[in-house]
């Protein structure tokens, strides 16, 4: 009978394992789970009722003691093991552990996602349905915004009848669609997609006016390093409509002008055309200025004064550090530092302004403006007011006329016009009256052309966040996104050149040096001027500068504490000090080479003459033409079996 009792107690606990993982699986409305739920129950049942006494015996047991606290931990850990695995696919975090960051979205993607408040679908043309690096990609859009972006792989060749329908044409491509909008990118990368959701997303599309007719840059010719096409196509792919804007002959700046650009006059600007600047800004316009030294003339600086900017009548003079050239002076401030402002967040690499002047915030005192400092230069640089001595001369001093660094290059202006007593008028039918007017101003003009855009990618950020915070498209505020690279290790230039890296000895990683600046007409190699009284000349004359051995040093700045850098080898000095040297034989004494000789010739004396014999009448090394070898010469493997012998070491006597 307990034999029987232990029978239905282990059928009982195998029905109620198959009934519970069944009602995991399919639930407890199935047959299948009901019958084996109520058959296990019984039997069970069954065992308590015959074999209870067995039961409780069992239980007092040692063995059954350690087997439950055995299966309790067991339990335990399986539910811990699987309750994280449950909180992980709900609540799950990645982490890039990569130096670029290439497997996270840009701060501009994650922004633009995490504005969308509708299904967004992405479909996905690869041949054969699969494309791991473009699967990653989009799941990482997914990841950003979970709650409304989804994507999926489709093999153009198994589903045509949706290609037709998506319209796509090219392989690779991705179709967007949010609500009723629908767009094809057919080149996917993280910067075209989002510039396709952009797209898609329902936002107003802004128009951004260049004004011309004074000399300004180019928006159309590319091949021209002074123009701005390199601006206008990145304004085009980010939804912005550019157009050109005549401003001598404009009576007024458009109303559908969302941003005016001013990029450098080269002619002053006329009455006319300040009174249409002011205007469009008492109308709560938005501009963008860049207005660079002996630029503008007065009544610019004048204009752009009364709204909360005071440009100065200088150029920025700052140290620059050359690969084997050492520190020099230029005209190319090269900066990382950034005011608080919605234009520059996130900001901490390097930006260039070649050429810039100083622009300071002047809106203290005056009610209803806010100006904020965008840039700042570093502490070695300062403001030259003797600007004609710069472009024609080639030289700088720091006198009591100029102003030391750090030293502000852009300022942003916020105007409300209600606090300055400007009462707009009245917006047009559906839209909403501008209570505010937005201006921002830099001091060079070749920060966005395109020869700085095309080496530049954080100047083109800042030229594009300048003008989302200007139509106010706080989404587009933001870094852009980047280009695929592969992490890297950096490492010392003694190390690198011995485990024959590339590079130059002292070259800093790419990711963490500035950008170098281009020598050319927007880089003057500049000299110190002596002061008045100084030795080596009187004032308006240069200093000549220290000569190292190969190698041209620019003398420290005047008043600072640094010592002057001292001459170092050029670059073939230094290959050579790295070159292994080649040991050098010893050369014996002529004396010790004919005592050698001498011996050898002494040697061969006593073996007797030497017989030459022609090449080819050495036949003994080469069988005859049947195969059979030829016989040794008489006496020859004899005399050489005596050698051997005699050779041989002697045995032990007895």
């Amino acid at each position: 009978m307990a034999r029987s009792a232990s029978l239905f107690g282990l059928l009982g606990l195998l029905f109620l394992a198959f009934g519970f993982a069944g009602a995991a699986l399919v639930g407890v409305g199935d047959a299948y789970v009901l019958l084996n739920l109520v058959a296990g129950g019984t039997l069970v049942l069954a065992y308590l009722a015959l074999g209870f006494e067995d039961f409780r015996n069992l239980l007092g047991q040692r063995s059954t003691r350690y087997g439950a606290g055995a299966t309790v931990y067991t339990l335990l850990f399986v539910a811990l093991v699987g309750g994280g695995n449950y909180l992980a696919t709900r609540h799950h975090h990645r982490w890039d552990v990569t130096e670029a960051g290439i497997y996270t979205l840009a701060p501009q993607s994650q922004k633009v996602v995490g504005a969308l408040t509708q299904e967004f679908d992405m479909t996905a043309f690869v041949e054969g349905g699969q494309d791991p690096q473009l699967e990653s990609l989009l799941d990482s859009y997914r990841y950003a915004a979970p709650a409304h972006v989804k994507f999926r792989m489709v093999d153009p060749d198994k589903e045509p009848a949706l290609v037709d329908q998506m319209k796509i044409t090219t392989a690779r491509s991705v179709h967007l669609q949010y609500g009723n909008e629908s767009f094809v990118v057919t080149n996917p990368a993280e910067e075209t997609i989002t510039n396709g959701v952009i797209r898609v997303s329902g936002a107003a599309k802004k128009t951004v006016y260049f004004a011309e007719g004074n000399g300004e840059g180019d928006t159309q010719n590319s091949q021209d390093p002074r123009g701005y096409s390199s601006a206008r196509l990145g304004l085009e792919q980010e939804n912005y409509e550019v157009k050109t804007l005549l401003l001598p002959a404009a009576e007024q700046v458009p109303d559908d002008a969302s941003v005016l650009v001013i990029a450098g006059p080269e002619r002053p600007l006329t009455d006319h055309e300040v009174e249409t600047l002011d205007a469009y800004l008492r109308r709560g316009g938005h501009v963008l200025a860049l207005v660079g030294p002996r630029q503008g003339d007065e009544k610019l600086p004048k204009l752009l004064e009364k709204w909360g900017v005071r440009l100065g009548n200088d150029i920025v003079i700052d140290r620059e550090v050359r690969l084997f050239e050492g520190p020099r002076l230029g005209i190319v401030p090269i900066t990382k530092s950034y005011g608080t402002h919605a234009i520059t967040q996130n900001f901490r690499d390097y930006t260039v302004y070649p050429q810039t002047r100083t622009v300071d915030p002047d809106a203290a005192g005056k009610k209803g403006l806010e100006a904020t400092a965008l840039v700042k230069t570093s502490s070695s640089s300062w403001a030259e007011t003797d600007v004609d001595a710069v472009f024609a001369k080639g030289t700088a001093s720091l006198d009591e006329k100029d102003k030391k660094g750090p030293l502000n290059v852009a300022v942003a202006v916020t105007a409300k016009l209600q606090d300055l007593g400007i009462t707009p008028p009245p917006a047009a039918e559906g839209k909403t009256a501008p209570d505010q007017a937005r201006l921002v101003v830099f001091g060079s003009v070749m920060f966005a052309d395109n020869q700085e855009l095309s080496q530049s990618r954080l100047n083109s950020d800042l030229f594009l966040n300048a003008v989302g915070w200007l139509v106010g498209q706080e989404e587009l505020v933001s870094i852009r996104s980047r280009s695929v690279r592969a992490s890297s290790r950096s490492c010392s230039s003694r190390l690198a050149s011995r485990s024959g890296g590339g590079g130059s000895p002292g070259e800093l990683p790419e990711d963490s040096r500035p950008p170098r600046p281009r020598r050319g007409a927007r880089d003057l190699p500049l000299r110190l001027r002596a002061p008045p009284g100084a030795e080596g000349g009187e004032e308006g004359q240069a200093r000549p500068a220290r000569q190292g051995r190969g190698h041209w040093h620019q003398p420290s700045l005047p008043g600072s504490t640094d010592r002057p850098p001292q001459g170092r080898p050029g670059l073939a000095a230094r290959e050579a000090a790295h070159r292994p040297r080649r040991r050098r034989r010893r050369q014996r004494p002529r004396e010790h080479d004919r005592r050698r000789r001498g011996a050898e010739d002494d040697r061969r004396g006593a073996a007797g003459p030497r017989e030459l014999r022609p090449r080819q009448a050495r036949a003994d090394r080469h069988p005859d033409p049947q195969g059979r070898l030829p016989d040794p010469a008489p006496g020859g493997r004899q005399e050489h079996d005596d050698r051997r012998q005699d050779l041989r070491p002697q045995g032990r006597r007895a």
